[in-house]
């Protein structure tokens, strides 16, 4: 098509193949690169690989692939491979990690591929990077410069190594079989180390004696502690000046509520940020729906409520504990438990909130139980009954608040409303009934 483009505006110009000639004669001279010149300790590249090791389940029979993770440093070549599953964010932060204890420093700048694991959105000049990957860059003191999209001369470096390690190390593992990604690892420790001392071509030297003499000492020194897994959360303060993670509420101080902030949570604690700046800190917390409140984050006003609430919650839970010290035989310092509202008060208590004596149980006898409360009976005279005589009552008034509980109780039941007869004798009639009870306020019609 160029060809004929070409000859339409030049009819009397080169043929075809005289065309073709000089046209890749050009296209050799346009496609030329820039070399690139690395300083010690400045770079380092790091990525995946494409191809893999495959590992059997001895015990479902699944195969899973092995990816190698591959980093090298930019100017002695010095490469670390790690066998992997996966390229998540959890796998990308740790092969960081020990690539830096391989290497026994850091360097001032990483340069990554565009995966998600690192790079949230890709962009020439300002990709933005995740949050978590960035929290390690800040731990170690790198920064990261992601390549280009679509660019792959940017981390060249990388590239090479990425191909020195399939041909020395995945082929020479090709005819052998796995069953875990340790045994992968194990395979792949001493083919690294002969890659390492292998003499490189045109310099003369391993990469491990280049490393030694030029880039070792310029590397920064790791940090006191390596990195510990985190990961971010934005929310949103509630009215009551807490905060939401995997069902937990932690609190932040009051002057927050409303405002959005980040959450960054390790398996140990949880960091409250507001604007960068860290404004509240936790101690982690599996349990769902519950709350983690400082103290210091209470308005001056709601404080003593706050103090009361939570010593009714203690003293809630100290009579919990001393029922279950009974229950299994307890000593006489703790206390029973007052009775729920609404229910007679049983021997042991008294009417004002004191508690009666309790005696332990003596050695032998076993747990001695509280005999329940006497049960309210109803009886229900029909008009014309004679009520029993004050001396006969059944259940005579005994001494003690136990036994007076039965007569507060029905102190306190409304009066039985009788029915007039009139009324009585047409709701029977129209039921169908020839004759009724003369007891209970009913007359005959």
């Amino acid at each position: 098509m160029l060809w004929q483009e070409y000859l339409e505006t030049h009819p009397g110009g080169y043929q075809y193949s005289r065309f073709c000639e000089r046209y890749g004669r050009w296209l050799a001279s346009a496609s030329v690169t820039m070399r690139q010149e690395h300083r010690a300790g400045e770079k380092s590249f790091v990525d995946f690989s494409g191809d893999g090791v495959q590992v059997v389940d001895t015990v479902t029979g699944e195969v899973r692939v092995a990816k190698l993770f591959v980093a090298v440093l930019g100017a002695s070549n010095l490469t670390y491979v790690e066998p992997v599953f996966s390229e998540d964010m959890a796998t990308w932060v740790g092969c960081h990690v020990r690539a830096f204890a391989y290497f026994g420093g850091v360097t001032e700048l990483v340069v990554p591929d565009n995966l998600k694991a690192g790079v949230t959105r890709a962009h020439r000049y300002e990709p933005d990077t995740n949050p978590t990957y960035a929290d390690l860059a800040r731990h170690y003191g790198f920064a990261i410069l992601p390549a280009r999209p679509r660019r792959p001369r940017d981390k060249a470096k990388v590239e090479v190594g990425v191909l020195l390690a399939e041909r020395w190390i995945l082929a020479a593992l090709r005819h052998r079989h796995f069953t875990s990604l340790a045994e992968v690892s194990e395979a792949v420790k001493p083919l690294l180390e002969k890659l390492n001392e292998r003499p490189m071509r045109k310099l003369g030297k391993s990469r491990r004696e280049l490393f030694a003499e030029v880039e070792r000492a310029a590397l920064k020194p790791l940090p006191s502690r390596p990195y510990e897994l985190a990961f971010w959360k934005k929310a949103r303060v509630n009215i009551d000046y807490h905060v939401e993670l995997e069902g937990h509420w932690y609190s932040v101080p009051y002057g927050l509520v409303g405002k959005e902030v980040e959450l960054r949570h390790t398996e140990a604690c949880v960091e409250v940020f507001l604007a960068g700046r860290r404004v509240a800190s936790h101690v982690r917390s599996q349990q769902r729906g519950r709350f983690t409140t400082q103290a210091e984050h209470i308005h001056a006003r709601l404080a003593p409520a706050a103090r009361r609430v939570d010593a009714l919650a203690r003293g809630a839970v100290g009579q919990k504990r001393g029922a279950r010290v009974r229950a299994v035989g307890g000593g006489a310092d703790e206390a029973p438990a007052p009775p729920a509202a609404g229910l007679p008060l049983g021997a042991g208590h008294h009417p004002s909130g004191r508690q009666g004596e309790v005696r332990p149980p003596a050695r032998g006898e076993g747990v001695r139980t509280r005999a329940a409360p006497p049960r309210l009976q109803l009886q229900v005279r029909g008009r014309h009954s004679p009520a029993p005589p004050r001396g006969s009552r059944r259940g005579a008034r005994a001494e003690g608040p136990a036994a007076r509980a039965p007569e507060r109780a029905r102190s306190q039941l409304l009066p039985l409303r009788r029915v007039p007869a009139r009324l009585c004798a047409d709701t029977a009639g129209r039921c169908g009934h020839g004759s009724h009870r003369t007891g209970g306020g009913l007359r005959a019609p």
